[in-house]
């Protein structure tokens, strides 16, 4: 064909073709590529992804073809003054954009074209740092596609901005330890460690070493730990750490090198106040429980925002090997409570857990009539519930007392008496047999027969009462200080003080639901 057709003639077929076609053409053609000019539009063109000539020759590593097309003497005459088209078409080497809003530089530095990467970068009018919709610069790209060298000569240019840990996106670094690529990070890490900190981070405040950890990448998690520096306890954005990161994945590997680095703190809290300890006994891994149990520093007393410790947090989830593990642990304290006051026993015969009940009160520290914020022991809480088979522990240990009034005034007794229908007799019965007694108030026969909730609840209290002013029988039951705080709050008020409607009671209510787990 070059032997037979003019040049010109040529020039004038490549202007009907598509840009693929004509990138076919120079490779048949390669003489061909010095006579594509910007005047004839030949680089105009683009196919469905938004790739022009440029973009496509950039991608398939063809250097030879990107010089022949761009020659030295034309970036010279587009720097003259005046030299539009000139300019314009080294524009299209430096600054057009495909769809994704990727230059040639960010296709070639994907696909790892060492040369062209080079020759692109030394251009000038050229902004390295310029990224594409997805927010990725060309040494991101190389980093995300594992071309150690690619990455390694960009960083070595001085106008490379390194400042990806104020900006919060991803870095080389933290890209390489995501995608897998070892050899990749350990080139950063050996020659541009000046640049790029090891403990840089990506979106959400992410590190290199939690991304390995939550790839399970051993290798590049063992290479990130024995840096110099490394932050072992590096918290995300919501206050994760690497060590909760790798509780969560089960990365066991990791959480064995992890807890080996002599700066690990384990006890480390997330924004809910989490430690590793109770993820783990949230997840149900008993491997992971031992591992951090076994640790020296870590504390398993430790409770969240709520104040919840593991054990009760084992207690609560229905692990019986958890509560074992943790009561076995050298500084246990058994009896802490929770933000309501609650502690392990107490939520043991909340939710009628007989077998955990039956290993805390062989415990000299636990002490079976602790109370809660509303004053309510474990006997009043397991009455509330209706478990008889946990009553019969509690009434039989010498050390519990039956008749214990909460803030109400209310004992043990009282609650079997508003426990649910099947269950209330034969707990008022079991009771009553061990000497127990109780105050009738006439805002239980309400509670009796379900009416709280009815608009003539308070109506009928106060039809029951002698007095027949609701208000003068709170002041006698409650004092006047708390009657007064509830009559300024409305009917409200009222209600919560008659009806126990505390902050305690509403959180036993709401989360019974998703932690009653009934033992088989």
């Amino acid at each position: 064909m070059a032997a037979i057709l003019p040049v010109e003639i040529m020039l004038t077929i490549a202007a009907y073709l598509d840009c693929q076609e004509q990138y076919a053409l120079l490779r048949a053609i390669p003489l061909l590529a010095s006579q594509f000019t910007y005047s004839r539009h030949l680089l105009a063109t683009t196919d469905d992804n938004g790739n022009n000539l440029v973009h496509i020759l950039a991608q398939q590593g063809e250097e030879t073809l990107l010089k022949s097309l761009f020659p030295d003497k034309d970036l010279e005459t587009s720097l003259i003054s005046g030299n539009i088209i000139p300019r314009l078409k080294q524009m299209l080497l430096t600054r057009s954009i495909n769809n994704d809003g990727a230059t040639p530089l960010h296709l070639a530095a994907s696909d790892g074209h060492l040369g062209i990467v080079d020759w692109i970068s030394k251009r000038p009018d050229l902004d390295l740092n310029r990224q594409d919709k997805s927010g990725c610069t060309c040494v991101e790209r190389a980093a995300k596609a594992g071309h150690a060298e690619v990455v390694s000569l960009l960083l070595n240019n001085p106008n490379m901005t390194v400042d990806w840990n104020s900006n919060q996106r991803s870095n080389p670094l933290c890209l390489a330890a995501d995608y897998g690529h070892e050899a990749t990070l350990r080139v950063i890490l050996e020659r541009h460690g000046h640049r790029i900190s090891v403990n840089s981070q990506a979106s959400y405040g992410i590190t290199a070493l939690t991304f390995s950890v939550l790839r399970g990448r051993m290798a590049i998690t063992d290479l990130l730990i024995q840096q110099k520096g490394v932050n072992v306890n590096a918290e995300d954005h919501l206050g994760n750490s690497v060590l909760h990161m790798a509780v969560r994945s089960k990365n066991e590997a990791a959480i064995k090198a992890i807890l080996a680095h002599p700066n690990v703190n384990p006890n480390m809290r997330d924004w809910y106040g989490h430690t590793p300890l109770q993820e783990a006994v949230c997840i149900a891994d008993k491997t992971i429980v031992k591992l951090l149990l076994e640790h020296s520093a870590t504390d398993a007393n430790l409770g969240n925002c709520k104040k919840t410790t593991p054990l009760i947090k084992a207690v609560q989830e229905n692990h019986h090997w958890a509560v074992e593990y943790l009561l076995k642990w050298h500084n246990i304290e058994p009896d802490k409570k929770d933000y309501w006051g609650m502690t392990a026993l107490s939520w043991a015969a909340f939710l009628g857990r007989k077998k955990m009940v039956e290993r805390l009160l062989e415990l000299e520290e636990v002490d079976p009539n602790s109370l809660d914020e509303d004053g309510l022991t474990s006997l009043a809480l397991c009455m509330q519930m209706g478990w008889p088979d946990v009553a019969e522990v509690l009434v039989k240990h010498p050390d519990v007392d039956i008749n214990v009034e909460d803030d109400w005034g209310w004992t043990p007794l009282a609650h079997a008496k508003n426990a649910p229908r099947s269950k209330s007799v034969p707990l008022m019965r079991l009771l009553t047999e061990h000497g127990a007694t109780m105050t009738l108030h006439a805002e239980m026969v309400v509670m009796f027969n379900a009416l709280v909730d009815s608009d003539i609840a308070l109506s009928l209290v106060e039809s029951i009462i002698k007095c027949k002013n609701l208000e003068v029988y709170m002041e006698d039951r409650f004092g006047r200080e708390k009657t007064e705080q509830a009559m300024t709050d409305g009917e409200r008020g009222v209600r919560a003080l008659l009806f126990r409607d505390t902050r305690a009671a509403r959180m036993r209510r709401d989360g019974i639901e998703g932690m009653l787990c009934l033992e088989g």
